[in-house]
């Protein structure tokens, strides 16, 4: 069996790369995802294999960007986003520009593609409609057919390698085909195909356009092949339309969604990218019978990405090399443990610095508090990722220079291509975060967030315990002493109370909490810090407050943190280490 080596790993995008689209000339590629940037990589010279990103395209659209595709002149590139437009960009400036955005359909548009002759465009919606577009002009793009052919969202469209013919692939777990009619230049569906079980996402033709592979949500690929009228096999053609049937159906090989299929016009290949991680190849068994063909797994790489491989292009001029697109690993990772939209509003959280290296992160740090000692540990380590609980910019920086210890942290980071994410107070929403560690200090019997999140009433900032029984105030500090490893506490005793009085209820939250427990009825306040004055309302009021300093209430979470991205990460080629350097700043002398 033949083997696919990884050639480059590029890692500039953040967070799901959608599709990719190689220019015509095969030196160049574009990409797009979840991030709303389009990115163009070129080769770095003419003597190797190797890509870099050059262009980096923004402000086309508002939400993410489904597909990009090149025109067979290679002198455009068209984008279709879920912000229901087609952007459509070209060079002449000298830089690439938006020279046109295509509006109408009225939800996401999830494909965009180009027709060999340059006449057409095609763009196809969850609204189950395709639209082809005519190029009038150089720069103008009237809308010809509006098709609702299709009864569900629509996944795809391909055009054929010669012919202004349209395929597309749709939820409704159909394909159609499409073309103008000459006598009235209608656009008619002239031929439905079915046979898959469930959506078919992505569609393929060969190098003559007599065959069609499709992939589907069935986990099966399906080979369509076209009869004429009066064809040698007998396949009925109803009407003088050509036929198309489907002659090879492979199953058994793919366990999760086929998501995209590409046949190579050079080597006539077929590649697949699968929600099971994997890429596989396929050839062609020689001697088959073509109304009866057989495939063959030529070759399988079961971990060609660390998630869903989204997809997959051969490239158009240099054989057997081709490019997939997957998700971020460790960015989507640390994204899904905490949605960052749980953090507060005042918040700072993400990915807060980015280097724009394409070297593949090996090593992962992890720290409450990012100083230049902990950036240095860094560096020493060769982490290219800083996880650091708060974050490193907080406030706007109005320039980034060696003046102050927050830039140049900012300056070392860059300089040695060291990322930092910073999630913050997402962590102390989320069930199983830092706020629930903090709890688990204590035997309880009930637990509930503070203030609730609307949409998870297991979620939201601070946490109200009852315990499992009554104890004294002793042996709540005991407790958090042993679970923080902490020898010393602050403590301010309720009015009229003592050491021995009796505590069932705590109200805790991580870092400074003054303003979430504040009126908040429990028998303990446990906390990081405090003002003077809201502890003074507190044990005026009866409540017992124990503090940690700031950072020891958050800190020991790390370790919980650690030993769950280990086990969501590539095991063996990402570590995690929780920084040794990282301390609170105040001891007690």
């Amino acid at each position: 069996m033949a083997k696919l080596e990884n050639l480059q790993t590029l890692s500039k995008h953040v967070g799901r790369v959608w599709n990719v689209s190689w220019h015509p000339k095969g030196q160049t590629f574009a990409s797009c995802g979840e991030d709303k940037t389009i990115r163009i990589w070129s080769r770095e010279n003419n003597s190797d294999l190797k890509w870099l990103n050059k262009v980096i395209l923004t402000d086309g659209h508002k939400r993410t960007i489904r597909e990009v595709s090149w025109s067979a002149c290679g002198n455009y590139l068209a984008s279709a986003s879920f912000d229901t437009t087609t952007c459509i960009w070209d060079k002449k400036s000298g830089e690439f520009e938006c020279n046109a955005t295509l509006e109408g359909h009225e939800n996401e548009v999830k494909s965009v593609a180009w027709s060999k002759s340059g006449r057409f465009l095609a763009t196809c919606s969850r609204d189950k409609s395709v639209w082809i577009w005519e190029i009038a002009d150089e720069d103008e793009y009237d809308c010809a057919a509006v098709l609702n052919a299709h009864t569900q969202d629509v996944k795809k469209v391909v055009w054929h390698p010669t012919e202004d013919i349209l395929a597309s692939g749709s939820y409704d777990n159909t394909i159609k085909l499409f073309k103008e009619d000459p006598t009235d230049s209608d656009w008619m569906c002239f031929a439905t195909l079915l046979g898959h079980d469930s959506t078919v996402w992505s569609l393929s033709w060969d190098k003559e356009g007599k065959r069609l592979v499709s992939c589907s949500d069935d986990n099966t690929l399906k080979v369509w092949k076209q009869y004429l009228p009066g064809n040698s096999e007998g396949v009925a053609t109803p009407e003088g339309q050509e036929s198309w049937k489907c002659v090879c159906t492979l199953s058994g090989y793919h366990n999760r969604t086929i998501y995209d299929v590409s046949w190579s016009h050079l080597t006539d290949l077929i590649a697949t990218s699968c929600g099971d991680d994997a890429i596989r190849i396929f050839r062609e068994d020689d001697g088959c019978d073509p109304n009866a063909p057989t495939f063959s797994q030529i070759v399988c790489v079961d971990r060609a990405h660390s998630q869903d491989v989204n997809c997959i292009s051969w490239n158009p001029v240099v054989p057997d090399v081709l490019v997939s697109g997957s998700d971020d690993e460790i960015v989507k990772t640390l994204q899904s443990y905490a949605s960052l939209t749980l953090a507060e509003s005042w918040d700072n959280v993400g990915l807060l610095v980015d280097p724009m290296t394409d070297n593949k992160v090996k090593t992962i740090l992890l720290t409450n508090d990012l100083t230049e000692d902990v950036v240095a540990e860094a560096k020493q380590l060769g982490a290219g990722l800083i996880v650091s609980y708060h974050p490193n910019i907080f406030q706007g920086l109005k320039r980034v220079s060696a003046d102050t210890w927050k830039e140049r942290i900012v300056v070392q980071c860059i300089k040695n291509e060291i990322a930092v994410f910073s999630p913050h107070t997402s962590w102390d929403c989320i069930e199983g975060g830092v706020n629930d560690w903090l709890a688990s200090a204590f035997n309880f019997t009930a637990i509930k967030p503070i203030k609730e999140t609307p949409e998870n009433p297991y979620q939201g900032a601070g946490r109200l315990l009852r315990l499992e029984e009554a104890v004294s105030v002793q042996d709540a500090i005991d407790w958090v002493k042993r679970h923080t490893g902490l020898d010393h506490l602050r403590l301010a005793l309720g009015r009229h109370k003592t050491i021995n009085s009796s505590v069932s209820t705590v109200a805790l939250c991580a870092g400074s909490g003054g303003s979430v427990l504040k009126g908040v009825e429990a028998d303990v306040y446990l906390t990081g810090e405090m003002s003077h004055h809201d502890v003074l309302d507190a044990t005026q009021n009866g409540i017992h407050v124990i503090l940690c300093e700031h950072s020891n209430s958050e800190r020991g979470f790390l370790k919980i943190f650690q030993d769950h991205l280990k086990t969501k990460l590539l095991q063996g080629q990402v570590t995690v280490v929780v920084s040794k350097i990282d301390k609170d700043p105040l001891t007690i002398v």
